[in-house]
């Protein structure tokens, strides 16, 4: 994935920041979006070394992936380390950010929540996913019904950070998704995953995996999962209140 940046209009001055933290977890159908609707976007691979092309402040989104690691794991992992750094910088020019599974859980790190190994051991499969009374009029996630299936793929947990509002739950982990201030989202479930996504992370498991259960809840759950999870990212996308990203250093 390279960077798309002025080969194309950008009418919305939108340029999204996407860390990605495993080869195998993906932008999925959210990337589809940014296509469809010509938004520019730099998917780093951190695990390579990958670092950002232009000035933090360049950036209107930006949006932490999955991944195989734990939040926790900076001493292990060079790259969390450096991420770190960067959202520093990313909450003083307040950009917007959405943080997924891992993702979620490095936001709960950084912003002084445990994060650890979940006491029920890992969730993987289709969820019930119950939206909280605080969620309803959020921007980003308060179009969801009161209950909806994700797919989740995860074996930590985080507890909810000082100062968050706690927006969705589920039975076996209630931190489903929260947020921050009015910029910050984190969710723990995967609403970005399709059909291939799914098969890919099932036949690379290291692990045994209920193959034919998910495969036939998926027919039941995934149509609806991309619908909710692709207008969960067009509302996150419509949070763009910083009337001006950086300056002529923006260019390409």
């Amino acid at each position: 994935m390279v960077l798309i940046d002025n080969l194309i209009d950008n009418p919305n001055d939108l340029r999204v920041l996407v860390f990605a933290h495993s080869p195998e977890v993906t932008l999925g159908t959210f990337a589809q979006v940014l296509h469809q609707e010509y938004i520019p976007y730099e998917y780093l691979k951190m695990w390579q070394g990958a670092a950002p092309s232009l000035p933090l402040d360049c950036y209107s989104h930006v949006v932490l992936l999955g991944g195989t690691m734990g939040a926790y794991e900076q001493e292990h992992y060079e790259f969390l380390r450096r991420e770190y750094d960067y959202l520093d910088q990313i909450f003083h020019y307040q950009i917007p950010v959405l943080g997924i599974c891992l993702g979620a859980q490095m936001l709960a790190h950084f912003l002084g929540a445990k994060v650890a190994v979940g006491q029920y051991g890992k969730e993987i499969g289709w969820t019930p996913i119950h939206r909280l009374g605080t969620a309803r009029h959020d921007p980003v996630v308060g179009h969801l019904p009161p209950e909806s299936y994700f797919f989740e793929w995860h074996g930590d947990a985080f507890a909810l950070p000082t100062g968050a509002v706690g927006l969705l739950t589920s039975t076996l982990y209630p931190q489903q998704g929260f947020r921050y201030g009015e910029r910050v989202w984190g969710v723990q479930f995967h609403p970005e995953v399709d059909g291939a996504i799914i098969q890919t992370w099932c036949a690379q498991a290291d692990h045994p995996v209920p193959v034919p259960e998910i495969d036939t809840q998926s027919s039941l759950y995934l149509p609806q999962a991309i619908s909710l999870g692709q207008e969960l990212w067009r509302r996150f996308l419509a949070q763009n209140e910083r009337v001006t990203i950086g300056s002529g250093l923006c260019k390409q």
